[in-house]
């Protein structure tokens, strides 16, 4: 399960100070960190089946990046789903989120 995940970072950049001092103190802003931190790059390499839950509403991450991820899951099929809650801000309520998470694992855990 990824939650309002920024998966392609060269398309994505804080908006929130904190958040861009700790990516660029953490991992870096070149492009060989940005291309490692891009899950978007890496989707051939997914195996598994990938729950993608976004908030339409979210403050810091648009949600045109997981709808760009999930476009990249389809071409290398990447079995996915993508929930997307309309009102929702980058916090998704927890109560919402599992009543996506529990079936998703119910269905590809058993």
């Amino acid at each position: 399960m990824l939650g309002a995940g920024a998966y392609d970072f060269f398309a994505w950049h804080p908006t929130i100070p904190g958040i861009a001092r700790n990516i660029a103190e953490e991992a870096g802003t070149s492009p060989e960190a940005y291309l490692a931190r891009s899950a978007l790059y890496h989707a051939q390499t997914i195996k598994a089946p990938v729950l993608l839950l976004h908030g339409g509403a979210d403050e810091r991450i648009p949600v045109q990046q997981t709808e760009a991820f999930a476009e990249q899951l389809r071409s290398v099929g990447v079995t996915y789903r993508v929930k997307i809650f309309p009102a929702a801000p980058h916090g998704i309520p927890i109560d919402e989120q599992w009543r996506e998470v529990d079936p998703f694992l119910e269905q590809y855990l058993r």
